[in-house]
């Protein structure tokens, strides 16, 4: 598993909550893609 650096996504809200939240965002997102293709 890939881990992404907040920077990269761009929002600094928050130092420990913004990359646990981006990477449930990605994880939906990656089985999104899964079902739809």
């Amino acid at each position: 598993m890939v881990i992404l650096r907040p920077t990269q996504i761009g929002d600094q809200t928050g130092p420990v909550t913004a990359p646990a939240s981006t990477d449930n965002k990605l994880e939906a997102i990656k089985i999104l893609m899964n079902l739809l293709w």
